[in-house]
């Protein structure tokens, strides 16, 4: 127990933000079984457009290992991202967003900046850029303190060596593991999740965690599902801008210790003391009158177009190794220390 100002202290014994199922594991894991859950399940509503293998839990891990076009992880830098994931967590999201689910309430996370660039441009290749608008891309450092009703995890490693790196860091898996209320999505490859030989993993105890209840799928199956779940859009596509707000709410999963200064730019909901509480907004059409339906079969008036490219290929990104800035070329991959004269006039 750390005393705060002479004070002791206080560690809350209830949990309000997230489903049961979602808060099992990282209560028994990090917490040794002492929080009580007190959320209202039933209010929890199931997410649609993804195929959960069990109904009952709101926990899914998605196996990459299994597919036939598995891709290994590259580095960008001094930072790692994984191509082939990144294309399965945007798939799985275009496919919940067809079904309904608002954008506003949603978060991909991911533990390396280099694979959160990855799925943004994998988002953007599907032709969802403008929900980035609504909907944030995030590292899991970013993202401390932070909640939304659906997150999509990108565990990112896939390697010979089985090395995790600083995805093996417990704090950062908890934070992880307790940002959804609605659903948890874990994308990664078991066989170098369970293998590795850092000592201090929960990655191999959480997959028979999930194991255990039946809450794995293949990446391939995410395909075969697609338009069983996703053919019926429920009432339609929700553009971006008229997405349903969320108030936050309390949960004793606010007292970890700060990883990293939180993003000024993250989307989302901060974690409050108020009780959770869900308001539909429909603001009024600015798309102009009559508009035609979405539908499934109308797939033109589903998504709106990506934004245009920007008028540098160079983007600035922050080594967590050297703790400081590098830049990285999009087209060429080159990475430099030196500012690109491209880029210093695009930024003036």
């Amino acid at each position: 127990m750390v005393s705060v100002n002479g004070l002791p202290a206080t560690v809350l014994t209830e949990q309000r933000r997230m489903h049961s199922s979602i808060s099992d594991f990282p209560n028994h894991a990090f917490y040794a079984g002492q929080l009580v859950n007190a959320a209202d399940d039933a209010a929890l509503t199931a997410i649609p457009g993804f195929p959960w293998p069990n109904p009952d839990c709101r926990v899914c891990f998605v196996d990459v290992s299994s597919d036939a076009g598995s891709v290994a992880e590259g580095r960008r830098g001094f930072s790692t991202y994984n191509a082939g994931e990144a294309e399965a967590v945007a798939r799985s999201l275009e496919a919940i967003i067809r079904a309904g689910y608002p954008a506003d309430q949603i978060v991909v996370l991911t533990a390396y900046l280099a694979q959160k660039q990855e799925i943004t441009r994998a988002i953007r290749d599907r032709g969802l850029g403008s929900y980035l608008e609504v909907l944030s891309v995030d590292t899991v450092d970013g993202y401390q303190g932070m909640e939304q009703g659906l997150v999509l995890f990108s565990a990112t490693r896939n390697n010979e060596s089985r090395a995790l790196g600083f995805l093996a860091d417990q704090r950062r898996m908890n934070v992880m593991l307790t940002r959804a209320k609605q659903g948890l999505i874990v994308f990664g490859n078991s066989d170098t999740l369970r293998n590795s030989d850092t000592i201090q993993s929960r990655w191999p105890s959480w997959l028979d965690w999930v194991e255990e209840r039946g809450a794995v799928i293949p990446s391939s199956q995410l395909d075969t599902s697609r338009g069983m779940q996703a053919a019926e859009p429920q009432g339609g596509m929700i553009q971006p801008g008229l997405q349903p707000s969320i108030s936050p709410s309390a949960s004793a999963w606010d007292g970890l210790g700060d990883l990293a200064a939180r993003s000024s730019g993250a989307h989302g909901s901060p974690a409050s003391h108020s009780s959770a509480s869900v308001t539909e907004t429909v603001p009024s059409n600015t798309f102009g009158s009559s508009p035609e339906p979405v539908t499934a079969s109308n797939p033109m008036h589903a998504f709106p177009p990506p934004p245009p490219k920007p008028a540098t290929a160079w983007q600035q990104v922050y080594s967590e190794e050297h703790q400081a800035h590098y830049y990285w070329n999009k087209e060429t991959n080159l990475t430099q220390w030196e500012v690109p004269p491209s880029f210093a006039e695009h930024r003036a």
